[in-house]
This record gives C-alpha cells, sequence and structure tokens, in this order.
C-alpha cells in the first residue's frame, strides 16, 4: 500500500530534507523519492527501505520543481513524515530550540530533531513520579560528569497486567524501539536495568506504555563506584573497584577467554542483565560442533548467540538459543571453517551462573539409519531419504503443483523435485504471513543447510525468494530444496506456499 506526498521547492532553493518516523517496532515503512513524477519500487530517484525506525533523506534540489515522496508498507505501519525545504531546522525547533544552520539545539526538557519530545531531566536517588498513555513515549535524561562503576535505573508500575510499560536506555540520545543500548521489555511490576562501567555524558531513558491505558510509575537512577561489574563473570576477583582476571581472561569484568575453547574444555561463568561473556571455538573440519550449555540456578535464563568471525549480539548472529530452557545445546551444521565467536548473556534481571562446553562431532556419529558412512565420515543415504543421519524422507514436488507449509525459528522442511531432460528448473517460494523469515536453499547432490548448498534465496525484507537454475544441456536428476525459519524469526510457526517448474526441453 502507498501513500504519496508532494513538495514545490522554491526559486532559489537548493535543499531538501524529508524524515519518516516509524511508531511501532514491528513496522517497516519504505521512502521513495521522485522528481516530477509519482516513485514506486522500480522507478524512484531516492529511496531507503531499510528497517530503520527513523529516515532522514536528504539531497540537492532543483529549485522549482516538485518532488513526490511515497511511502510503501513493506508490512502495515504508522509513521510520521516530516520535509524541510532550503536551509534551516525542521518544524522550526517547535519552539523549544534554537536554529543552527540546519540543526535544532534544544533547550532543557526538550530533545528530538524538532525538539518536539518532552524530556525531564532527573536527580540522583530521586524518583520522578509520572505516568503514559498506550502506545506513548516519555523520555528523561541523567548526566554522568565521569564514568562510573554501575548506573541502574529502576522503572516500578504502580499496576500490573494488563497494563505494562517498557524501559529502554541510550547514551546520548532519545532511545526507540529499535535504537537502544539497554531493554527490560518484561511484564514484572519493578523493571531494573544496570549499566556496567557507564561513560560520561548524558544517559537518556524511555518510557514506552505498551499495555493497558493510563500507567502510572516511577522512575529512579542511582550510580556506584564501588564494588566490580558482574563480579567479574566469575573469571577473575575484585581488588578494590577493579577486576584483577584469571589468566588467559581479559576485559572490564574478565568477560573473554583469550584462547579457543577445546573439544575437553568445560568453562564457568557468570552473566547480568545486558552484560555478556565471551568464548571462540575453532572449526577446522565440515563435521557438526555443539555448545552445551548447563545453568546452575532455576530463576536465570541464559541466551546464547554463535557467529563466525565476530562476536555476536543480539541483533547480529548466525545461531541463537534464546528459550527458556535451563540446560540446552546448539548444534551447527555445516559450519564455515574458522573461528567462531560464542556470546552468553542473561535476560531478565536474574544472573545467570553457568557452564559451558564445546565440541566437535562427526557426521556419522548419530548413525547413518537408512544409508552408510563413508570413510571421510559422511552418511551416504538411500534413495528417498536426506539427512544428516539419513533419517529424513522428503516431500515430493511435482512440476507446477503448489504446496503449502509452516515452520518455526531454526526449523527445516525439505523436499526433492525431479528433473526429466530439462534445461533449467525455476523455484518458488511465498511467505503467507511474513516477509524475509522464511529462506529457501537448493543443492544438486546433498541435502542444503545455511552453510552448504548450491542456491539461496534468504533476502530479508522480500516475501518472494526465487532461484532458477541453468543447465548447459538437457538434464535428468532430482535436486533437493530446503525451506528454512531463519533465526531472526520472532515468533512462528510461519506459513509459506512453494512451487517448482521446469519446461520439457
Amino acid at each position: 500500500m502507498w501513500h504519496y506526498y508532494s513538495v514545490q521547492v522554491p526559486p532559489g532553493e537548493h535543499k531538501l530534507r524529508w524524515t519518516v518516523t516509524q511508531t511501532n517496532s514491528t513496522d517497516d515503512c519504505d521512502l521513495y523519492i521522485k522528481k516530477g513524477s509519482f516513485p514506486d519500487r522500480n522507478n524512484y530517484d531516492y529511496r531507503d527501505f531499510t528497517r530503520n525506525s527513523v529516515v532522514t533523506m536528504e539531497f540537492d534540489a532543483e529549485p522549482s520543481s516538485t518532488y513526490y515522496a511515497g511511502i510503501f508498507g513493506f508490512t502495515s505501519c504508522s509513521y510520521n513524515i516530516l520535509v524541510l525545504v532550503g536551509s534551516g531546522c525542521p518544524n522550526g525547533c517547535s519552539g523549544h530550540g534554537d536554529c543552527n544552520i540546519d540543526t535544532c539545539q534544544c533547550y532543557s526538557g526538550w530533545s528530538g530533531v524538532d525538539c518536539s519530545l518532552a524530556d525531564s531531566e532527573l536527580t540522583f536517588g530521586v524518583s520522578h513520579v509520572d505516568q503514559v498513555q498506550r502506545g506513548q513515549w516519555k523520555y528523561y535524561h541523567i548526566r554522568l560528569t565521569s564514568n562510573v562503576n554501575v548506573l541502574t535505573v529502576t522503572l516500578e508500575q504502580s499496576s500490573g497486567l494488563p497494563s505494562d510499560c517498557d524501559l529502554y536506555v541510550k547514551r546520548e540520545n532519545n532511545p526507540t524501539q529499535r535504537d537502544y543500548d539497554y531493554v527490560d521489555a518484561g511484564t514484572n511490576l519493578i523493571s531494573t536495568i544496570n549499566v556496567n562501567g557507564a561513560s560520561a555524558g548524558v544517559w537518556y531513558f524511555g518510557v514506552y506504555g505498551y499495555s493497558g491505558n493510563l500507567l502510572n510509575y516511577s522512575i529512579t537512577v542511582t550510580e556506584s563506584n564501588s564494588g566490580c561489574d558482574n563480579q567479574c563473570s566469575n573469571h577473575g576477583t575484585c581488588s578494590g573497584n577493579a577486576c584483577s582476571c584469571n589468566p588467559d581472561y581479559s576485559g572490564l569484568y574478565c568477560e573473554t577467554k583469550l584462547s579457543p575453547l577445546t573439544n575437553t574444555d568445560e568453562v564457568q561463568g557468570y552473566v547480568e542483565q545486558n552484560t555478556w561473556n565471551y568464548y571462540s571455538y575453532n572449526v577446522g573440519t565440515a563435521n557438526n560442533w555443539v555448545v552445551l550449555v548447563q545453568q546452575t540456578t532455576s530463576t536465570a535464563d541464559c541466551d546464547l548467540f554463535l557467529k563466525p568471525g565476530a562476536k555476536p549480539s543480539r541483533f547480529d548472529f548466525i545461531v541463537k538459543e534464546d528459550s527458556l530452557k535451563q540446560n540446552f545445546n546448539v548444534t551447527v551444521e555445516h559450519p564455515t571453517i574458522g573461528l567462531w565467536w560464542i556470546g552468553i548473556t542473561a535476560f531478565g534481571s536474574n544472573p545467570c551462573h553457568y557452564s559451558l562446553r564445546a565440541y566437535e562431532t562427526s557426521r556419522c556419529a548419530a548413525g547413518c539409519v537408512n544409508g552408510f558412512c563413508n570413510a571421510e565420515g559422511f552418511c551416504v543415504c538411500n534413495n528417498g531419504w536426506i539427512g544428516e543421519a539419513c533419517d529424513v524422507q522428503p516431500n515430493s514436488l511435482a512440476r507446477g503443483n503448489v504446496v503449502s507449509g509452516q515452520v518455526n525459528v531454526n526449523e527445516w522442511k525439505f523436499y526433492d523435485y525431479s528433473l526429466n531432460s530439462a534445461s533449467s528448473v525455476f523455484i518458488q517460494l511465498l511467505e503467507t504471513n511474513s516477509a524475509g523469515s522464511i529462506w529457501l536453499y537448493v543443492s544438486l547432490h546433498d541435502t542444503p543447510s545455511i552453510m552448504s548448498h548450491d542456491y539461496a534465496a534468504t533476502e530479508l525484507n522480500r516475501k518472494h525468494h526465487r532461484v532458477r537454475i541453468d543447465f548447459d544441456a538437457p538434464t535428468s536428476t532430482s535436486i533437493s530444496i530446503g525451506v528454512y525459519g531463519s533465526p531472526y524469526l520472532e515468533h512462528g510457526p510461519l506459513g509459506f506456499s512453494l512451487v517448482a517448474w521446469s519446461p520439457d526441453f
């Protein structure tokens, strides 16, 4: 669905700046700009189709020309749109700030690009009582004149569900549902966020009314320079206000193990909310590898994230396990050769004590149920069977027949498709109630996986995923198709439709 807007550039002016602010974290609005006519997804001068909650597009404009902006709802979305013509500040800084060339310098108590957001300054140790409507933000800030060991913000609600406020924290700018440093979006009456090793500067706090009507709450910020951050992760000792790390550990609170784990290592650690422990593991073969986590406290919730080549985060990972299981393991199939990073963090206000192991396992370790294990440690499956242990019977696709299915996060559905003297094949997947949460993989000779496949369509912002394969000569063979619920899928199951077609030549 499209919404269109236009603006006439006055004579002598040469600048346009459009700003689109999305109001909900699950929305996805795309911005397209074109001079002289309405833009569409294939015909535009400028565009931004990221998932950023605030999009600003500034460019040199032609005087006395009309520019058209199109907002395309990639998903349903609510937004505010603002355009600034020529030099100057948006909305004249709303009467709450001074304009410095084209940037607002907001007065005390106001923030935002146009100084339209009320922003109260807090005092350490003094509770501020306020209220917020559902779908509304209230912002606060506090100034740190020097670094502190722990900056603590506590939000206490006056009533529980169905009323619920969420607490967001960000340094040097107002947080949003998509742009923040720390968040507590749970349903507890009291939400507490501890910022370990908080740097000097201005810290901003956002309270968002998630559900209910008028929500009453108090917010309190305290600072502490006593003790050590995150109990030194149980990887060191606290000396005064600083951690003295055990050998092979480093970081502000001894959070990073310097040498990679081996198959026989078992490590213990400790993480509080918004803190991390990091380990690495050297993957030297294509064998699967496993990370095993056991939590020693039943009230805690450890979350695990994996990524090759760099430390993961909650938003940047390849594999994750963020369920409420106390003990769990994650298997990485067909891994990329090289150094993988393991990140573990606590969800919620309860700290997590844990033990962790990482080890490699042979592909034939589970046995080849319907096949045999070759000398290289691979299962060779009998006809009609696929999978690491030859224990998966794929569904067959008939040419041109549309099949429907569902997948959950990290779940696979497999299909096979037979070619008969075909020079090409077309495979198309349609997500029925999502966009970019289901991925399509194709292999010509083996079962596809994230790490091992011949073709893939994994676009993050598209409902349609297509693979076309062209052969040098007419080919008769069977190809394997994998449909995968991506690790970025936040809920499930999600539905899809799948079809394959090949010409008879």
